[in-house]
């Protein structure tokens, strides 16, 4: 199974399994994701080493086979080839074997979601081509379009994208200085979140013509727009709720499962009633109470995972059409149209 990761990361060309049938219901069986959420006090350190497992170990795998411009399964024919092989990957490997060894560091005291929290399969209806070098931090939806937040400093934009096809319609470049992250509507108006800077700016859409902006202090990861009050995500358990008219202070909204802080929220979505949140490093989204704050259940994405080519990054963005769930992520090559039953937002 390791020989097979090394090889699809080094040679690229394995081909990627075929999009189910609209009719099957995915789920894994593992709940929920891949890892649970990260909660208590040890949650830095478990993202750290989560972040080492998940990811340096893609990269290391990447350069190798990048480097030598053959597989890796050649260079292990010798016993030089085989002694670089174990030197390059010994720290990947050990942190890797250290996360899964070690299930309380991993997920923060050993919590894991309660089993009266349910964990919801995924209907894949469609899959749309999605630019993979887009760092997605923010999706929402308006009139068959899909509108599209990306970041990294010199490299962030306002994008929009049709709905029915993925086709990049119209994008804006946002300024060296600024790392875009949450994306929500209001009226006409969207509004695109920064990471640090402090600045939230208004588009006018579908033009993306750039209309003002406004100061909104601290971290901005997430927004969501609901029938009376923004909702804002700093990577905490905490979501701050501000007002839409000048995104002032309206309270705040600790989210919990069972009692436990689910911590590291991200991007966010409102859907029918509820709040749908990423979680940071996980392949699932919370479906979430705006009221009490608790977790109401669980969407497993990690079916997704192996339909998407290696560099694909963390699941981060979610867009409601009125009935289906777009869900994509940071580099991802696709964009999925997914159904979710028995989902708490049905009616």
């Amino acid at each position: 199974m390791v020989l097979d990761r090394i090889l699809l990361f080094s040679t690229r060309a394995a081909p990627l399994p075929a999009i189910p049938p609209p009719g099957i219901v995915m789920q894994s069986i593992r709940c929920p994701g891949t890892m649970p959420p990260v909660t208590g006090p040890w949650s830095g350190p478990a993202i750290f080493f989560r972040h080492i497992a998940r990811y340096h170990l893609t990269f290391q795998i990447a350069s190798y086979g990048k480097f030598l411009h053959l597989p890796v399964a050649r260079a292990c024919c010798t016993t030089a080839g085989m002694f670089t092989v174990l030197q390059r990957f010994a720290w990947p490997l050990f942190f890797c074997l250290l996360c899964w060894a070690t299930p309380g560091l991993a997920s923060g005291g050993g919590y894991r979601p309660p089993q009266d929290t349910p964990l919801l399969g995924i209907r894949i209806l469609h899959a749309l081509p999605h630019d993979p070098l887009a760092f997605t931090q923010g999706l929402c939806m308006h009139d068959g379009k899909i509108y599209e937040s990306t970041g990294r400093y010199g490299e962030s934009e306002l994008r929009v994208l049709d709905a029915a096809s993925g086709k990049l319609l119209r994008r804006r470049a946002l300024p060296n200085d600024l790392f875009g992250e949450g994306l929500t509507l209001v009226g006409q108006r969207l509004l695109q979140l920064t990471w640090r800077s402090g600045r939230v700016l208004f588009w006018q859409a579908p033009s993306l013509e750039r209309i003002g902006e406004a100061r909104l202090p601290g971290d901005s990861w997430g927004l969501a727009a609901g029938p009376d009050l923004l909702y804002r995500s700093d990577g905490s358990a905490t979501l701050q709720r501000l007002r839409p008219h000048d995104l002032q202070p309206a309270g705040s909204l600790t989210v919990h499962d069972q009692g436990h802080e689910v911590r590291q929220l991200n991007e966010l979505e409102w859907v029918n009633g509820r709040l749908v949140a990423n979680i940071w490093f996980e392949d699932v989204l919370a479906v979430i109470d705006p009221v009490t704050g608790q977790v109401q259940a669980w969407v497993d994405l990690s079916p997704l995972r192996p339909l998407l080519w290696p560099d694909a990054g963390v699941a981060n963005g979610t867009a409601w059409d009125g009935r289906n769930l777009y869900v994509t992520g940071k580099n991802w090559n696709k964009l999925f149209v997914l159904r979710i039953p028995n989902a708490p937002w049905d009616p």
